[in-house]
């Protein structure tokens, strides 16, 4: 028995002598052994990342550039990871997205090298990258004994000089490989164009001149020049160049160590805030939708293509105005903005029409956040005029007549930016869904229909009431902060004004009954455009001739949506007066939304065509 009291005995001695520990540190004024504990644990792996570290630099003679494609360098020795095609491919569309940054330090390649093949000369130390040049001529021609020597080498041909031991880079030698592929392609065809457009140039054909249309063969030339300025760096690259004696000392782990891929967590930006910081940089750049180009040899699945695709489009960027420069995070963290989603919908026959809906509704919200001084008594009083059956005609004529400028008023008034918070935009679209979106009722978006009518009452008491209990808990919140004078007015007038809006059935060129824009309504508005997906191209292209013989369509404007092109041919019309064209595209966006069942007609009837009458 006594080896078990011994142990029990030896068990409560250590735990007190801990407890003893911790107090005596306590008193000290130390934080206990506990976190002592926590702290050095997370140390331990951070000091030997750093010792490592510093044993590498101890084994580094300098930095050069080489050719890593035709230099003999070996892969797979300290990593023994094969070639990904996946990897290859995601990097390549890294390189055509973000660029290829040859001489990036990050971008090193480690060499390991017989030190007595390097001209310690020839290479040069960290501190001379400070001032690193883009071209790479801070950085010297890596130069070793025997670089004279070209042999075959595995799969490589013609590999030059003796062979080196590369700890990483494999994927991406094999990815510039493939761009470069890609660039000799571009090179032979632009090549071609610019031989055909020079012949063409010689038979002296007169062509009316317009400074605002680039010259094709002049653009051409210049597309040319660039690729085959970016072909003469072949593969050079930036190399760091270590001691392989030093690197083997230690028993090869330094050679790990190099070849490790980074483990620590990073935060990857994700396609949807990808599209948002690539628009908010162009904006603060001064550039536009007709600034954005898709960059050379992006894969069209990509995730760079689709945001440039996206972003060259002048609807979209219109849209990303209305609902990125409100600091809206509604829409952008939720499901229709996911990249595939927004590609599908913005990018088909519907796209135009879909971001003209959202961008008018969304304004009809923004249009209750505003300064505009606010009678919200005369408002009642003209609208019971106008319900009375019993007032005169010169009566209800003052009446809306003076409503029509109160919404006149809320429409040329600059919304407050940011007073409208993500948690009402939260319970607007949950009344949406719960009212007017529920079962199928979102089928008759925008129509008297009376179930669409019934159910608009509901939605408007529910808008309202949020707005209001919303707006006594901000002013409540923010008194303490001292709220300005001017969101003050902001917040006590919005519900008021919500509900005119929403009531307004008189308003010229937009019809009544709509709600405002959420992400359950640009949900129902988009499955409602996709049931007419024929109709919506048959009717786009009555008025494509109307935008093809215009003479102002260059280079610019991109085919994104069938229904953007008929607004876009709209907007060339040369019988409309350029300020009424605002208007008219308007009015064109609400005949579809108002007479939808007519275009749910006439795709039955589109998708019974008998086209063999045709034959």
């Amino acid at each position: 028995m006594s080896p078990k009291g011994k142990c029990k005995a030896t068990g409560k001695a250590t735990k007190k002598a801990a407890r003893t520990d911790a107090d005596q540190t306590a008193e000290e004024g130390g934080s206990g052994t506990t976190e002592v504990a926590v702290v050095a644990g997370i140390d331990k792996y951070i000091n030997n990342f750093h010792d490592l570290e510093e044993k590498t630099r101890g084994a580094l003679i300098g930095y050069a550039r080489t050719d890593i494609i035709k230099r003999n360098i070996l892969f797979g020795k300290y990593n023994k990871r094969d070639l990904n095609q996946q990897e290859k491919r995601t990097l390549l569309d890294s390189f055509n997205q973000n660029g290829l940054d040859r001489f990036g330090l990050n971008n090193v390649v480690p060499l390991i090298v017989d030190k007595s093949l390097v001209d310690e000369t020839d290479v040069v130390q960290l501190s001379s990258l400070l001032d690193a040049k883009r071209d790479g001529s801070h950085l010297p021609l890596l130069k070793l004994k025997g670089d004279d020597v070209v042999k075959n080498v595995g799969l490589e041909k013609e590999a030059f000089g003796p062979q080196v031991i590369a700890a990483g880079g494999r994927h991406r030698k094999f990815a510039l490989i493939d761009w470069l592929k890609q660039r000799e392609a571009m090179e032979s065809s632009a090549s071609r164009l610019v031989n055909d457009l020079r012949k063409n140039a010689n038979k002296g054909e007169d062509v009316e001149e317009d400074s605002t249309i680039t010259d094709p063969l002049e653009s051409t030339e210049a597309q040319l020049e660039y690729v085959q300025s970016l072909l003469s760096m072949g593969g050079s690259w930036i190399v760091s160049i270590y001691d392989k004696e030093k690197i083997e000392t230690h028993g090869n782990i330094l050679g790990y160590h190099l070849a490790t891929n980074q483990r620590l967590y990073s935060y990857a930006e994700s396609a949807e805030e990808g599209i948002i910081q690539t628009y908010l940089m162009m904006v603060s750049e001064g550039k536009t939708w007709t600034h954005c180009e898709v960059p050379l040899g992006l894969r069209t699945q990509s995730q760079g293509y689709k945001i440039a695709s996206l972003l060259q489009q002048d609807y979209v960027w219109k849209l990303m105005e209305t609902i990125v420069d409100m600091n809206e995070t509604h829409y952008v963290h939720s499901d229709i903005f996911k990249m595939t989603r927004l590609t599908n919908d913005l990018l088909s026959e519907h796209g135009g029409l879909l971001a003209a809906v959202v961008i008018y509704l969304e304004n009809r919200l923004q249009l209750c956040f505003n300064t505009v001084p606010w009678d919200e008594v005369q408002i009642k009083k003209s609208q019971q005029v106008l319900a009375m059956p019993t007032s005169s005609a010169t009566a209800k004529e003052a009446a809306d007549s003076y409503l029509v400028d109160c919404m006149h008023s809320l429409a040329f008034a600059t919304p407050a930016k940011g007073a409208i918070n993500d948690e009402l935009r939260r319970q607007i679209d949950e009344i949406y869904k719960k009212s007017l979106g529920s079962g199928d009722k979102w089928q008759y978006i925008g129509t008297d229909a009376p179930v669409w009518k019934q159910e608009y009452n509901t939605y408007v008491r529910g808008v309202v009431s949020a707005m209001s209990a919303m707006s006594a808990k901000v002013l409540k919140d923010e008194t303490s902060s001292g709220m300005n004078d001017e969101m003050t007015s902001v917040w006590k007038t919005c519900a008021s004004k919500a509900k005119f809006v929403l009531e307004m059935k008189n308003y010229p060129e937009e019809p009544a009954l709509l709600p405002f824009m959420s992400v359950s309504v640009w949900q129902s508005l988009s499955q409602q455009f996709k049931r007419v997906p024929k109709t919506l191209t048959e009717i786009s292209s009555w008025f494509s001739p109307l935008l093809y013989n215009h003479k102002i369509v260059g280079g610019k404007w991109k085919i994104g949506s069938a229904t953007a092109e008929m607004m876009r041919a709209l907007s060339a019309h040369p019988d409309i007066v350029s300020d009424l064209i605002p208007v008219n595209l308007k009015i064109c966006t609400w005949v579809f939304v108002d007479n939808f069942a007519a275009l749910v007609r006439m795709e039955e009837e589109m998708t019974h065509v008998d086209t063999t009458y045709f034959l």
